[in-house]
């Protein structure tokens, strides 16, 4: 255990050396208010195999679904609030929604598994995971004898004793108890950071030697708040897990605040051969995704924005000033914005048609 705590700390540190390298490389030390920010986010394959799913494919999963449910929200939930916004009428609303999936529950339990594993793995000896799942009351809160019924319970608690289940907006995965709580603890000796800060590679030495010095005023202070207050069983201060679902929690910070475009990636085959197409595997990951409903509300709905100021700078001639008893009825915006000489760019639902785009384009070429 010792050994695998520090291959991961040398592991962690190395990786942050390297990224940091790359964007000081890639962003040259300057004014940061003249850049702007494109990030590329490569999310995790989802991993399902046979018999052989442990703590680092439950973790990946995890992320796996947390990006699916920030696709749902951003493509269908978000969707929706902007034809409201525009006041958009309710039966034009009913047409253009659609049955979005929803891994809600899933996440809720994922969540509340991460606790769980957080709070177990730091007990001495260790227990067993199984009865602290069973004592969570993850079976009777995302089981199937939850009110949600079968076909939405996202737990199977399983009548064996060496994996349990997690039905994944991918798929069913089983999952093996085996060392889970083991490899979730990141725990490393002082000893084994001290050896490593003095190995004869400079580089090695140099990899612990910040994270040693604050890790050791860290555990100065730690000492002497544990003399001020009683130690309380059960809790910890670092874990693979909790640092993981922070990692997640500031990614998805910085995703709130960022316009996201999506690049789905499919894998043709399960083989991993190349010339093979299977198209049941590639239809069953297309469903899984949602991309069928995210194609249909786009396609019900308005799959083009154009900003009104724009809008009426190329067709404002032909659109017909209504009444400010139409205006007041109907309450729309683009009327106020002929008015107002297209001042307020507020708006931008308008659907445009593929003859309007040529027409753009052409108007390009002339001038």
């Amino acid at each position: 255990m010792s050994r695998d705590a520090l291959a991961k700390a040398l592991y962690h540190s190395l990786f942050s050396w390297l990224v940091t390298r790359l964007s000081r490389s890639l962003h040259p030390p300057g004014d940061l208010d003249l850049y702007n920010h494109v990030g590329v986010l490569d999310i995790f394959g989802f991993e399902d195999f046979l018999d052989e799913n442990y703590f680092e494919q439950l973790c990946i999963n995890y992320a796996n679904e947390r990006l699916q449910k920030n696709f749902n929200t951003h493509v269908f939930e978000e969707e929706l609030k902007l034809y409201k916004a525009e006041n958009v009428p309710e039966d034009l609303l009913r047409r253009i929604a659609v049955d979005s999936p929803n891994n809600k529950r899933t996440c809720d339990l994922l969540k509340k598994m991460t606790e769980i594993l957080n709070e177990c793995s730091n007990r001495n000896p260790m227990p067993d995971l199984r009865e602290c799942f069973i004592s969570g009351k993850l079976d009777e809160s995302f089981g199937y004898s939850s009110d949600e019924g079968k076909s939405a319970a996202p737990f199977e608690l399983s009548s064996f004793r060496e994996f349990f289940v997690i039905n994944h907006y991918a798929g069913r995965v089983e999952y093996r108890y085996e060392d889970m709580l083991a490899r979730n603890n990141d725990e490393l000796k002082l000893s084994l950071r001290r050896a490593a800060q003095a190995s004869k590679s400079r580089f090695v030495s140099q990899l612990l030697g910040d994270r040693g010095r604050d890790s050791s005023l860290s555990a100065s202070k730690k000492r002497q708040k544990k003399k001020k207050q009683p130690q309380q069983r059960g809790k910890k201060n670092s874990s693979i897990i909790s640092s993981f679902s922070n990692s997640l929690k500031k990614l998805f910070a910085k995703l709130s605040n960022a316009q996201l475009h999506y690049v789905r990636c499919l894998k043709p085959n399960s083989l991993k051969r190349a010339g093979l197409f299977q198209t049941s595997k590639v239809l069953e990951q297309m469903k899984c995704a949602g991309l069928f409903d995210a194609v249909k509300i786009r396609k019900n709905g308005f799959p083009f924005r154009v900003p009104i100021a724009k809008f009426l700078r190329n067709y404002g001639s032909v659109v017909a000033v209504s009444t400010d008893e139409q205006e007041e009825k109907h309450g729309n915006k683009a009327t106020t914005a002929l008015k107002t000489g297209g001042e307020n760019e507020g708006g931008s639902s308008r659907q445009k048609h593929d003859w309007e785009e040529e027409e753009e384009e052409k108007e390009k070429h002339i001038s």
